[in-house]
């Protein structure tokens, strides 16, 4: 298997709110490529607090969200 990733920026920050509580996020974009014998292409969305990690995130083909993830609980 092959995995390339391209194009990952900060685009902004936004507060997530989630059952674990509300962050302050970083948002990340960034397109990926996976090829296993044919080639799929799709974008991710990523929401990244500081001493916390992902907090959110949001994995897009053809422009649709095909899976998400959200930080359910935290502790330090």
């Amino acid at each position: 298997m092959d995995l390339t990733i391209s194009n990952r920026k900060v685009i902004g920050k936004e507060d997530v709110t989630t059952p674990a509580g509300t962050f302050s996020c970083f948002v990340i974009t960034y397109d990926m490529s996976t090829k296993m014998g044919i080639t799929q292409t799709s974008s991710s969305k990523q929401w990244i607090a500081e001493g916390v990690g992902m907090v959110k995130q949001e994995d897009y083909q053809k422009g649709k969200v095909s899976s998400s993830s959200l930080l359910t609980k935290f502790s330090k």
